[in-house]
């Protein structure tokens, strides 16, 4: 990994753009590619059977309102659940950036830290999910 490359596009937009350093805990934000587990073992014992989709999971401690805005303001309607998105991220496979296909769930928090503006008040226990993803070849 040379340089830290967290982007993401989406359907109406044809470039990589990055992501805003509020959007993922500046200071306590994890960024993680979950491949399935195995759920088996062959004949000789080795791991085998992986079945499922690929995830990505943003997880903050601490995340400002404008920083889980930014998330929340990608959805075209307040009723939609999730929204087509294309991502970067490390892939632990490989250790190097990918760019990956998925669908962003609706993200969730724990509570929230008022203050006197949303650039001031803060969520707890952010969590952000591309779920679905396939790599992506830019």
């Amino acid at each position: 990994m040379t340089t830290f490359d967290f982007q993401y596009k989406t359907a109406a937009s044809l470039s990589w753009t990055s992501v805003p350093k509020t959007s993922y805990g500046t200071r306590d934000g994890t960024l993680e590619v979950r491949y399935p587990k195995t759920t088996d073992f062959d004949g000789l014992g080795r791991p085998c059977g992986a079945i499922g989709p690929i995830d990505i999971i943003i997880n903050a401690t601490t995340m400002t309102w404008d920083g889980f805005d930014w998330w929340e303001n990608l959805f075209s309607a307040s009723t939609s659940e999730y929204k087509e998105l294309w991502i970067k991220a490390i892939n632990p496979r490989t250790a190097s950036w990918n760019g990956w296909a998925g669908y962003l769930v609706r993200p969730e928090f724990g509570n929230v830290v008022l203050g006197t503006s949303t650039s001031n008040s803060y969520l707890k226990d952010v969590k952000i999910l591309i779920a679905n993803c396939e790599i992506y070849a830019s």
